[in-house]
């Protein structure tokens, strides 16, 4: 009863029923807008933050020495001791030659960049060798380019008639063709390549190599009177030689894979990975200069062939052969390390490159409590038979990181080395563990050392496995350089991190000032620069809409519910004269006004859903001609902008919401005003004016 008298009180005035309901449905109209428009900012955020990943990949530049090495600054009374026998010069005192050249560094301080603004996190990426364990040798594939170890030792021999003499090809230049010999190969320390009954062998012994540490002429032992490396083999007698660079010919299917591989038909007699790891030719004292480099030649405790009788490789000549067929045996049965601490940092899955073909990445969990898990190349896998869940023993072991190409012509580039090499600088294992394989790797995956891709750091290698970097104890310190390092940086910050760069002085060139560095950065956001301004124009657009509608809206509430409450005053008075008790009272006051407001309240959030989209749509596609500062994106290359689509939604819930908050708004605070007018006495309250 009291909300009928009510209602028909409001219909006695249609003036104010219509007032009520316009403003009650503007008032909700612009709240919804508001809502939604600020819920649409929100969920586009939080979708670019799942959706890219900025990075900045670091290149440090300085002047090389000989050796390898950061030029250190040197005074001309530093070298003045030198200058009668320049030849005579300290490694780490010979300039390479190339002003800058790209170095991997292992101290270069990353505080000032850690601390830039920005910055979430640095992954420096360590990289080592892992053997592994077990009773199987690792298979690789057909294609001898693809086996990380191209050396062997091995034991065999002579079925020639008569004696052979093996000419030094050192120091010749075009097509060199071996000696070929026939022999029997009755040991060989490389299980990835077997032998037929003949082998063409390239000597490549020069008479430096038959110096000694003193710099004198030795006796070589199968040596010739030339003395300049040539040496015979006699008749049914057995060697042992080291030999490198095996060449295997290959059959080939149509569809371009290979069918198979045939004997070793070619072999050169140099050098071996373990002594000379960096491929550093043989010198005992002297120093060789050419046009653009000088450099030391290693110092090798043997020649890479001598005569072999039983219990040779127990001997103290035989040391230097068993050295070889233990880097040999564990160079056939490795991978390639890499332990992170962000794969999703790593340009090869940033660029969307590579990708987990099966299984997961690592979780925070397993990087923050260094879990023994691993994610390992597709390719490996199926090669193997391992498969999820599978675990891997792994002896791990220091390894060169990177190697030079020594091409004279500027810049010096360094090149990341596809496989690991167990060496003399090993010294042993550092870790071991079991690794459960809970994810494979695809795409641009390199299968050999040829590296069929080209050198690039937005690629892995088939015998690479991931790992969680606290997973590793005593690893070797990490060498900071674009194949290895990756700043993750806060999406919407990259041109600030790139200024602040800029004046911090790290970035200026410095060609002169030897023992200094320069870092280079190349900003990578996977074309977040695209829709960047679309998300802060639609921030700001939704803030400022959201603040008016909740200022017109509390407005609008606030006049509605005065006007009201000083309206209703002597109807209030003229209900209590009447002893209408105080509740039905405040029914009749505000049940008809609250029912028109609430009417008006879902129209207008009605109205506020249907142009919530059409409203979000219009502020992105404005944002697109803001969007000219895309340079992050050019510098991905062609084609490698995530693909990402704004989200245009309007909630229902809000349009309920809006309604609903706007009605309540009115009936609490004309409430309110009411509520003060039961304590006047009803001749008091017909005496006020409205």
């Amino acid at each position: 009863m009291p909300f009928k008298t009510s209602l028909k009180q409001l219909f006695r005035a249609p003036v104010k029923l219509i007032v009520y309901f316009l403003i009650a449905a503007l008032a909700a109209a612009l709240l919804c807008v508001g809502l939604n428009l600020e819920a649409n900012a929100q969920r586009n955020v939080a979708a670019a933050e799942a959706c890219f990943t900025t990075v900045a990949i670091p290149e440090v530049w300085g002047n090389m020495n000989a050796a390898g090495t950061l030029q250190q600054g040197f005074t001309q009374e530093d070298y003045a001791p030198y200058l009668d026998d320049p030849l005579s010069l300290p490694p780490e005192m010979i300039f390479r030659g190339y002003v800058p050249a790209l170095i991997p560094e292992t101290e270069y301080d990353l505080t000032s960049i850690r601390e830039a603004s920005g910055v979430e996190g640095i992954d420096v990426r360590g990289r080592f060798g892992a053997r592994v364990n077990g009773g199987n040798n690792l298979l690789y594939g057909l294609d001898p380019n693809c086996y990380p170890c191209a050396e062997d030792v091995i034991v065999f021999a002579v079925n020639a008639p008569e004696t052979l003499t093996v000419p030094t090809v050192a120091g010749r230049l075009g097509v060199i063709e071996g000696t070929v010999i026939p022999l029997t190969v009755e040991f060989s320390a490389n299980p990835l390549f077997r032998y037929g009954d003949t082998l063409a062998l390239i000597n490549q012994i020069d008479a430096d190599m038959l110096l000694d540490e003193a710099g004198m002429p030795q006796a070589f032992a199968l040596g010739t009177e030339a003395g300049d490396g040539s040496f015979y083999l006699e008749p049914g007698k057995r060697y042992i030689a080291t030999i490198t660079d095996l060449s295997t010919p290959v059959k080939m299917n149509s569809d371009g894979t290979v069918a198979s591989v045939e004997a070793v038909s070619q072999a050169y007699l140099y050098t071996d990975l373990y002594h000379n790891p960096h491929y550093y030719p043989y010198e005992a004292s002297t120093q060789r200069q050419n046009s653009t480099l000088i450099y030391t030649r290693n110092v090798l405790g043997s020649l890479p062939i001598a005569p072999y009788e039983e219990g040779f490789l127990e001997t103290e000549a035989g040391a230097f052969y068993r050295e070889v067929i233990e880097a040999v045996q564990i160079n056939a049965r490795s991978l390639s390390a890499v332990a992170t601490n962000d794969l999703a940092c790593m340009r090869a899955f940033h660029s969307g490159k590579v990708y987990i073909s099966s299984g997961r990445v690592f979780t925070q969990d397993e990087y923050a409590d260094g879990a023994k898990v691993c994610i390992v190349s597709a390719v490996m896998a199926e090669l193997n038979g391992w498969q999820l869940g599978d675990a891997l023993s792994l002896s791990f072991y220091e390894c060169g990181a990177e190697r030079y190409n020594d091409d004279p012509a500027p810049p010096n580039q360094a090149l990341e080395w596809p496989y690991s090499s167990y060496t003399q600088d090993a010294q042993g294992f550092f870790d071991e563990g079991e690794y459960t394989i809970v994810g494979l790797f695809d795409g641009k995956v390199e299968k050999g050392q040829w590296k069929e891709y080209g050198s690039g750091n937005d690629k892995l290698h088939a015998v690479n496995v991931l790992l969680p970097a606290n997973s590793v104890s005593n690893a070797p310190a990490p060498v900071i350089s674009k194949y290895s390092a990756s700043i993750r940086i806060k999406n919407d910050e990259a041109t600030d991190f790139m200024a602040e760069m800029a004046a911090s002085g790290l970035m200026d060139s410095r060609e002169n000032e030897y023992g200094s560095y320069e870092l280079r950065l190349t900003v990578y956001d996977q074309g977040y620069s695209l829709v960047g301004p679309g998300l802060r124009q639609l921030s700001r657009v939704s803030r400022l809409t959201l603040t008016l509608a909740l200022a017109a809206a509390g407005l609008a509430v606030a006049v509605l519910a005065v006007v009201h409450a000083l309206r209703g005053r002597r109807e209030v008075a003229a209900m209590r004269s009447l002893g209408t008790k105080h509740a039905q009272v405040m029914v009749i006051s505000l049940a008809g006004v609250a029912l028109v407001c609430l009417l008006g309240a879902c129209v207008g959030a009605y109205a506020g859903h249907a142009i919530s989209c059409d409203v979000t749509a219009r502020v992105v596609e404005s944002a697109k001609e803001d969007a000219a500062d895309t340079s992050f994106t050019a510098m991905m290359g062609e084609g490698e902008a995530k693909e990402f689509e704004f989200l245009l939604e309007s909630d229902p819930a809000l349009a309920l919401v809006s309604g609903g908050a706007v009605a309540f708004a009115f009936l609490l605070c004309a409430g309110l005003l009411l509520a003060p007018e039961f304590r006047n006495s009803p001749m008091l309250l017909l005496g006020a004016k409205e």
